[in-house]
């Protein structure tokens, strides 16, 4: 099938693949995407993958003119020359059914590198400041400042848009892990736009409040297990974060007894 149009918002996203075929060089990335109907997954194939550079969770995509293919049973869309893709459309929001999407609850103690989707339920024990840059407003890429302004390696002289990234340390009691949250995870996790958090940037002091009320809360991270090799420890690349929710946990708890 042709000509696939749709809009939906972004759930996980993969590593980029490297691979040879026929003595050739490709490359391909795919994304899982949602809305309240169900996921779906979405791959983009060698020149395409560049597209995904700047997809974060939780952005809408409007998708046209993508292609439907089949892998192992399932209906994937894959994205083609003709194929184009608006990030975050004026007026478009999205409600995702997240639990339609499969991941595998995990202690501390029990994730290794590599491992995509894990979820783990722990208590926030220690919280770093933010940290901010600019990044293009065109194409979300970190942008650097001259005297003539913000450069983008790509788009030139622009205006820039503020982002962030954000550390937590989470304890489970097997173990603690320093868990990564960039911008909407950010967001999330405080209930906060980035209107709010740019005057924290003007004065960090100020979100030592924040810090404080955040240790001790219980919350439900899902994402993508890394060795950071400078430190030589594991973190958590965050995708979902969630308050942890009691009635859910307990109803977990029965069903395993």
């Amino acid at each position: 099938m042709r000509n696939v149009s749709f809009t939906a918002k972004v759930l996980k996203k993969y590593d980029v693949r490297e691979f040879n075929k026929n003595d050739k060089k490709g490359k391909v990335c795919s994304i899982m995407v949602g809305d309240d109907t169900g996921t779906m997954r979405v791959v983009f194939w060698n020149d395409q993958v560049s597209l995904t550079e700047t997809f974060q969770e939780e952005d809408i995509l409007a998708l046209k003119q993508g292609y439907v293919r089949e892998n192992n049973g399932n209906k994937e869309v894959h994205v083609g020359e003709k194929s184009t893709i608006t990030v975050n459309p004026e007026g478009e929001t999205i409600t995702v059914t997240r639990q339609r999407v499969a991941f595998q609850r995990k202690t501390i103690q029990e994730l290794q590198s590599g491992e995509d989707g894990a979820e783990v339920l722990g208590t926030i024990v220690q919280v770093f400041d933010p940290r901010f840059f600019n990044v293009c407003s065109n194409c979300g890429k970190k942008v650097t400042q001259a005297q003539t302004g913000f450069t983008c390696n790509e788009h030139g002289i622009v205006q820039p848009s503020l982002s962030y990234v954000m550390n937590v340390v989470l304890d489970d009691g097997t173990g603690t892990i320093r868990s990564v949250l960039w911008k909407n995870q950010t967001n999330h996790l405080l209930t906060k736009q980035e209107s709010d958090m740019a005057k924290y940037k003007e004065n960090i002091a100020s979100f030592e409040d924040i810090k404080t009320d955040l240790l001790g809360e219980q919350v439900k991270m899902i994402g993508r297990v890394q060795h950071n090799q400078m430190f030589d420890r594991l973190e958590l690349n965050v995708q979902i974060v969630e308050k942890a929710n009691p009635q859910e946990e307990l109803a977990r708890v029965e069903k395993t007894q």
